[in-house]
């Protein structure tokens, strides 16, 4: 292994990455529920990849249970911790995935309340790079390096997943900043104050440019309001009004006037009481805020403005105050404000809206050698085909003639992402305007609902065929018949019930008469056939 090791690390193909240069690098991610596979290349003078680092990061137990989407998510994240140091003032890099959905992830955290998927993705957004997709046929590099299957020697690697976790929380000040309640969250960087609406870091939502030591960021209105102040006391001070101003605006004007005086050449605001205040401009506001809230105990914002609007005055006044406490490490720091995260209330699907679908691959029986099957999301109502080969047209007939003219169009159905249910559905997709959910091979758990149901109905065609598997075809009917009619203990129903509200007739209801009324002997009224009903429904 040692000598693999070596061999490696001399082979002429890896070059390490010129950063004097402007070629653009690459980094190649895919992941398994096995390992995560990595490649840092950079494009050389002819557009020819250069391969620089590679490798494989084993999961654990626990990572591995992971969704798809998790996985993969959480492998861009350990693959950028891991080349860090390498990508550090890279210009021009490009991070290759396999995996659509993680642009939309990334662009969309607030949709993901999982703690820990939003610290990796505040992680991500720390890394200055263009996303692009790579199908799979053309993803064999990172694709074998994340089939590598653990050694003896992996525990290292494995603790990786741990020390970027704690990296990431100390990058973050120890967690992800929350501050969805309020207007803006800020953090500091040396003397500079950065500002961000909503979760800084988690959320990556916009920030606000740094302002240098003496600014304070104004907008379009404030800055309006500042040049107000400017031909007020200019006005004052050569009593000469502003050009360009009709008699409407200048009316308008000199009654803004009359709030100001000059006195010992500064601007004063004039006050009924004769506690006149001084009119501050850009430059001299910031000092004057650091002296009365980092000077005077970090109070709050109504202490603090009284301090500052007691002595001076300007138009932004409030705005500023409350921009400079949210940008107050200290504040922040000592801050036992709970933010409460609106609950995340996910409606059910209805009847037939949403349906996982799944292949069976039975000994031959009759010329049938498969069994599609599809399972209502709600109820769990199976709806099941023999076919004697496995194509989209098989399977594009069975989703049109079993499920959607019998129970509507259906808004999502979903797959194991095989080559016929692909065709099969992006045909349903461009007519029917029918979802198709794919998950990985790798995670059928994501298919649980049907992919559950296999052993049992395997189980019971073995069972009622008295040995006989070749007979399978001839039992299935009655095999999906007991499917439908048998008690679900999440429910506490069957999925006959489910659907059509009524326990379903068995025989033994006809010959013991459970559960039955008298037959009807004659026509009856809409009174007694509400109060029959009733009494079937007790």
């Amino acid at each position: 292994m040692d000598t693999l090791k070596h061999a490696v690390t001399m082979c002429p193909a890896i070059r390490p990455i010129d950063y004097t240069s402007n070629l653009e690098v690459i980094l190649s991610v895919d992941s398994s529920v096995i390992t995560i596979g990595y490649i840092l290349a950079q494009l050389d003078d002819k557009g020819r990849r250069r391969p620089a680092r590679f490798g494989s990061m084993t999961l654990n137990e626990r990572e591995a249970k992971y969704s798809q989407a998790k996985i993969e998510l959480y492998g861009l994240f350990r693959s950028l911790h891991a080349v860090k140091i390498y990508i550090i003032g890279i210009q021009n890099l490009t991070v290759e995935v396999d995996a659509k959905y993680i642009k939309g992830m990334i662009n969309n955290p607030d949709m993901h309340p999982n703690a820990a998927m939003n610290r990796w993705i505040a992680a991500i957004l720390m890394f200055d790079f263009k996303l692009v997709h790579v199908p799979g046929k053309f993803f064999r590099g990172p694709d074998g390096l994340s089939r590598r299957r653990g050694a003896d020697d992996d525990d290292c690697v494995k603790n990786e997943g741990e020390s970027a976790d704690k990296w990431v929380e100390e990058i973050l000040m120890c967690g992800v900043w929350v501050a969805s309640s309020l207007e803006s969250g800020v953090f500091e960087v040396g003397n500079k104050r950065i500002g961000a609406k909503g979760l800084v870091l988690a959320y990556g939502r916009k920030c606000v440019e740094a302002t240098d030591e003496g600014e304070l960021p104004v907008n379009d209105v404030g800055r309006k309001k500042d040049e107000d102040l400017r031909k007020v006391e200019k006005y004052l001070s050569t009593l000469k009004p502003p050009a360009g101003l009709d008699a409407k605006g200048l009316c308008k004007f000199f009654k803004r006037a009359s709030c100001f005086f000059l006195a010992g050449g500064r601007l004063w605001y004039r006050e009924c009481d004769g506690q006149h205040r001084v009119v501050l401009f850009e430059q001299d506001r910031l000092p004057v805020l650091k002296t009365a809230h980092d000077e005077l105990g970090h109070k709050r914002f109504y202490p603090t403005r009284q301090q500052v609007a007691t002595h001076f005055y300007w138009p932004t006044m409030d705005a500023d105050i409350k921009w400079f406490l949210d940008t107050c490490h200290e504040c922040q720091l000592m801050s036992q404000q709970a933010v409460l995260l609106p609950p995340t209330v996910i409606s059910p699907p209805g009847l037939f809206q949403k349906c996982h679908i799944d292949t069976m691959h039975l000994p031959k029986s009759g010329g049938y050698k498969y069994v599609v099957q599809a399972h209502d999301n709600l109820s769990g109502w199976p709806e099941f085909e023999m076919l004697r080969k496995e194509n989209h047209k098989a399977i594009g007939r069975f989703l049109l003639e079993k499920i959607m003219t019998r129970w509507g169009s259906v808004l999502e159905m979903v797959t194991d992402n095989g080559t016929p249910f692909v065709k099969a559905l992006a045909w349903l997709e461009g007519k029917y305007n029918v979802s198709h959910i794919q998950i990985s091979g790798y995670n059928s758990r994501a298919n649980g609902t049907v992919e559950a149901a296999h052993q049992p109905v395997c189980s019971a065609l073995i069972k009622s065929s008295d040995g006989d598997i070749r007979k399978w075809h001839e039992r299935l009917p009655y095999v999906f018949w007991a499917e439908r009619i048998t008690m679900r203990k999440s429910t506490g129903f069957s999925p006959y019930y489910a659907v059509h509200g009524v326990e379903p007739l068995l025989p033994f209801d006809i010959t013991h008469a459970t559960f039955l009324l008298p037959p009807m002997k004659s026509l009856i009224t809409k009174v007694e056939l509400l109060a029959m009903r009733g009494q079937q429904l007790e």
